[in-house]
């Protein structure tokens, strides 16, 4: 039930920006690649170190994805594009 709400909450946070959900195992394309790298450096790596997500369960990565992106005020594109970026590092399935 929690994941359907989450669904719904976030189809109508994109409908809102007029963004459609992208699929998130579609590969990133060279533009999002730049877009994500340079989000990335504003956004997370300006504060720490990189984390790895290949290091953490997929629920423990999503908490901190979670956290870190209101911390750092993404906005839900921003944590779209990067959320997909950093699941490229990955190279378990989720777990």
């Amino acid at each position: 039930m929690r994941w359907f709400l989450a669904f719904l909450l976030l189809s109508a946070i994109l409908a809102a920006w007029n963004i459609e959900a992208a699929d998130p195992a579609a590969p990133l394309s060279a533009q999002e690649t730049r877009s994500a790298q340079k989000l990335y450096n504003t956004k997370c790596a300006k504060c720490h170190k990189f984390y790895n997500p290949d290091q953490y369960s997929a629920e423990d990565w999503k908490m901190w994805m979670e956290k870190m992106g209101k911390k750092s005020k993404l906005k839900p594109p921003q944590y779209e594009l990067l959320s997909r970026y950093l699941e490229t590092f990955r190279h378990t399935p989720s777990r």
